[in-house]
């Protein structure tokens, strides 16, 4: 019986500490979660989005895969603890409406904070 309980403790703090470690285990299993080379910053845009939603890190690597995987946009990353995702992108290959449907394809809200041109 003290063996079970021990069991189901250890069980109990692993499923809820998982927030604070998801974000790595995602990055694991998913593929094409690395980070995407830097391409050349000419006609580079900067776009910041506000995100609602997120409970965990593994939000955020499931939006950045969705945001990365977006035709035109050279990298992107989502900040969990601050709600805020900075992506960049080749102006005219995509638009901040379509970064928000990448968010909202992930199961998220979002909604744009600011655009400039990228440093």
């Amino acid at each position: 019986g003290r063996t079970a309980l021990w069991v189901a403790t250890g069980l109990v703090i692993a499923f809820a500490a998982f927030p604070y470690y998801s974000g790595p285990v995602a990055l694991s299993l998913l593929p094409g979660a690395s980070t995407v080379a830097a391409q050349p910053k000419d006609g580079i845009m900067e776009s910041r989005l506000a995100i609602e939603g997120m409970d965990c890190s593994a939000c955020a690597v499931a939006i950045t895969n969705n945001l990365k995987t977006t035709p035109g946009v050279v990298s992107a990353e989502v900040l969990y603890p601050a709600g805020r995702a900075v992506v960049r992108y080749r102006a005219g290959a995509v638009s901040p409406a379509q970064l928000e449907k990448a968010v909202a394809a992930a199961g998220y809200r979002s909604h744009l904070i600011g655009t400039k041109k990228a440093d």
